[in-house]
Parts: structure tokens; C-alpha cells; sequence
């Protein structure tokens, strides 16, 4: 099973072109779960629905999250966060489904945290709201988004110390990826600049990563096409389990 979550942005920048490019490289890329974020326009999530024949979607428009997948959703939830950035004016969610494979069920759940370099205490308190959410259930887990923090940030150690393993790091111990890299030229479109990083995440439950033995864990989305255009801003993540 391979799952995959990007920050689609939106329909910023020649959005047309990039869903194009975004479409193609999700057939080849084959998910069967794909975690989306900034999805705030339904036409897309509908292309590829039609493109790759999902039947399934769980979408929140108001925070730009969906799901789109191939296995029947058993339940779904829509988690607004109380812990909220005073500075922005939108609400931060996090979106969950119960996906049937045939087989078993898992949680997938999907999220964007508030972005502000000062908003590190705001994502330490919405993670721990969505390890409540997630631990409510004792299905395993698949957590997906854009953290908007890195590694080493207090809100994935908070994650880590809770037993979710984030699967880049499993497969690349010493690898250097980023999903937010400065060579990307939509980035510097943007008002504030950061510096190269990793912000985008999957990550397994403990029980999951301990049976599931992730195949890999790559850095997709991440390559122009001879327009040098990009699916995105950010890039994405795949793992295959």
C-alpha cells in the first residue's frame, strides 16, 4: 500500500499547469491513499478522483484538508483545534478517516499546523489535541501533513516520545531531504523566507511501524517539467508499506 500527502497550494501561481503535472505524477506514482493539503478548491480533488477512479474522499474545505482514496471510509471526523495562532485568520483542523482495506482498518489522519516561526508552542498544543483524537480509537495509525516544523521542533519530539515514527527517518537514517526547498522558484513568491527544510511528514503509529516494516519512504512532487514548473511549492512524501 503506498500513501502520499502534499501541500497542494492551492490554486496559487499557474495552478492550472501544476494540477496537470500533480495529475500526472499521481498516476504514476499509484497511491492508494493520498493526503492533501490547501486543497481548498473541490475541482481538484474531483480530477483526480475521476483521473484515478477513488471512489472516496473526506474533504474540509474550510482548512483546505482532504483525503482521497480507493478503500471504503468506515468513519470520518473533522477535529478543529482549540489550540488556534491569535495571528491567523482561518481555523486549524485536522481531518480523520477509518479506512477499510478489505483486509483491516486504520486511521488516516491528515493535518496542516499554523505556520508563524513564533507559532512553536501553538503546534506543540495541536499535536497533542490530535494524539487525543487519534488515541480515542485502537486501530492503528497513519499520520499525514504539513507540520510546518522540523524534525527537531517540540511539537514532532512531542510526537516521537508518543511512539509515531516518522517514516523518512526509518528508511533514511542519515538522509537530508527537504520539502520546503529554496531552489523551488514559487518559493520566492513568498513574503517571508525560510530556510531549507523538512516539514512535510508521514508518520506510523509504534504498533504499525513495528508490522508494517515500511519498503520505502521517498521525496516526490520535487522535479520541474520543461516549463520548470512544480506541482507545488512544497513537496510531497510516499511511503510504500
Amino acid at each position: 500500500m503506498k500513501i502520499v500527502t502534499l501541500n497542494t497550494w492551492g490554486t496559487e501561481g499557474p495552478y492550472e499547469k501544476r494540477w496537470r503535472l500533480l495529475l500526472e505524477e499521481l498516476t504514476r506514482l499509484n497511491p492508494e491513499v493520498i493526503c492533501f493539503q490547501e486543497a481548498f478548491d473541490p475541482e481538484l480533488v474531483e480530477q483526480i478522483q475521476k483521473t484515478l477512479g477513488f471512489p472516496n474522499t473526506l474533504i474540509s474545505l474550510r482548512s483546505g484538508l482532504a483525503i482521497v482514496t480507493k478503500f471504503e471510509l468506515s468513519s470520518e471526523k473533522t477535529l478543529a483545534f482549540e489550540t488556534q495562532s491569535p495571528t491567523e485568520p482561518y481555523v486549524r483542523e485536522a481531518i480523520l478517516a477509518v479506512l477499510n482495506t478489505g483486509k483491516n482498518e486504520f486511521v488516516a489522519a491528515n493535518t496542516h499546523l499554523a505556520w508563524k516561526s513564533e507559532d512553536a508552542p501553538v503546534r506543540l498544543g495541536q499535536v497533542k489535541e490530535l494524539m487525543e483524537a487519534v488515541k480515542e480509537g485502537k486501530q492503528d495509525v497513519i499520520l499525514a501533513g504539513d507540520f510546518n516544523d522540523t524534525p527537531e521542533s517540540p511539537a514532532l519530539h512531542e510526537l516521537k516520545r508518543a511512539g509515531f515514527r516518522d517514516v523518512y527517518d526509518l528508511c533514511h537514517p542519515a538522509g537530508s531531504e527537504v520539502t520546503w526547498d529554496n531552489r523551488n522558484p514559487f518559493i520566492q513568491t513568498h513574503s517571508v523566507k525560510f530556510p531549507d527544510r523538512r516539514i512535510d511528514f508521514l508518520f506510523l503509529s509504534e504498533a504499525l511501524a513495528k508490522k508494517s516494516k515500511p519498503k520505502k519512504c521517498e521525496i516526490v512532487f520535487n522535479h520541474a517539467n520543461h516549463e520548470s514548473i512544480y506541482p507545488s511549492d512544497h513537496y510531497g512524501v510516499m511511503v510504500e508499506i
